[in-house]
């Protein structure tokens, strides 16, 4: 069988002011080595045949061929199929990567409006690592990394959610970050969890990135779901902090979903492009978001996906992957970069570098 056939008005005496932009120390350009070889670590066990034929599908459409590695090698892990629900904090044992600090969610989509900020939704949610069950505000390593990595992407407003209580701490932290990597100001808005509900509930995401306290990742994730109306699977990355950069792309769901997860195709096209991208293919990480972006622009999505518009066309997941693969769009109005993907990505993250490009 061919792998390929299928605010409220009352809120003002209660939420500060818009917060001033906060200074950023100018970098210089970066040095990025891109390497001649994709490498992933690919789990024994877990993935259907059907993730992974349709993983073999766009890899052969992209021309790419990886390298695969055992798990705990210097190559990312990609397990989409694993969903972690954002309201359980779990060790990551069953991938070696307990050590992780943060992970990163991605909230993204491109709809059917008349402009391209009407259509293009893309918000990232941000929390420290999983795997630790005390609460508490994150280190300041930890939230410069953070912050850092939002920057990086071109984030520029970017939302800490938090509990009223650690307003004070939270605020400490804000002013000890220094970002080395950013030329131009971005604006940094602590809120409290309560203040970041009433104004999620209007429908409308104004931040770019938001950064939650561990706790509140459930009630943050399920917020921005209902905001955007992206509640199926989210793509999500765990980092270390430091030079050990991202190792593990799994799934963020709501709630706990069975194990493994049937296969998602959007999921795992945008799994994968991120995937290509942290592992230096930007170039095929941009043309395969750009593949999904003109499909769905076409008004063509999957069940899990489907927002109820009677204009759409709903495929099977493994139809989803032939229509990008064959070039099945007709929609050739532009679409929006995605901003996890195609930022350049520092040999040495803060380190100011020549502008200049290393074919490994």
């Amino acid at each position: 069988m061919d792998q390929c056939s299928q605010s409220s008005g009352n809120l003002a005496s209660d939420i500060s002011p818009r917060p001033k932009p906060h200074p950023a120390v100018p970098r210089g350009p970066a040095l990025t080595l891109v390497p001649s070889t994709f490498a992933l670590a690919l789990p024994q066990t877990g993935a259907s045949g059907k993730w992974r034929d349709a993983l073999a599908c766009l890899l052969a459409w992209l021309g790419i061929e990886p390298e695969f590695s055992q798990v705990g090698d210097a190559a990312i892990t990609f397990a989409p199929w694993h969903s972690i629900a954002a309201t359980t904090l779990t060790d990551g044992s069953a991938f070696d990567q307990s050590d992780a600090k943060w992970t990163t969610s991605y909230c993204i989509d491109q709809g059917l409006g008349r402009s391209l900020a009407q259509r293009t939704v893309d918000v990232v949610l941000m929390s420290t690592q999983p795997g630790r069950p005390a609460t508490g505000e994150p280190t300041a390593a930890v939230l410069e990394a953070m912050i850092g990595a939002a920057a990086s992407e071109g984030r520029e407003r970017i939302a800490i959610i938090h509990n009223a209580h650690q307003r004070d701490a939270i605020a400490g932290l804000i002013d000890s970050v220094r970002l080395a990597d950013r030329s131009s100001a971005i604006a940094i808005e602590p809120l409290a969890i309560e203040h970041a509900q009433c104004l999620l509930g209007t429908g409308a995401i104004t931040w770019d990135a938001v950064i939650a306290m561990p706790e509140l990742r459930g009630s943050l994730f399920a917020m921005l779901a209902r905001a955007s109306r992206v509640c199926a699977p989210w793509p999500m990355v765990w980092h270390h902090v430091g030079e050990g950069g991202p190792c593990l792309i799994a799934s963020a769901t709501a709630a706990e979903q069975p194990e493994p997860l049937a296969l998602d195709a959007q999921l795992l096209i945008h799994a994968l492009a991120l995937a290509l991208d942290r592992g230096g293919q930007g170039d095929a990480a941009s043309r395969l978001h750009r593949a999904w972006a003109r499909l769905r622009d076409s008004g063509v999505t999957t069940a899990g996906r489907a927002s109820g518009a009677p204009y759409l066309t709903i495929l099977a997941e493994i139809e989803f992957i032939a229509a990008l693969t064959k070039g099945l769009a007709p929609s050739n109005r532009p679409v929006a970069q995605w901003r996890a993907i195609g930022q350049p990505r520092p040999l040495k993250p803060g380190r100011h570098s020549p502008a200049l490009r290393v074919i490994a």
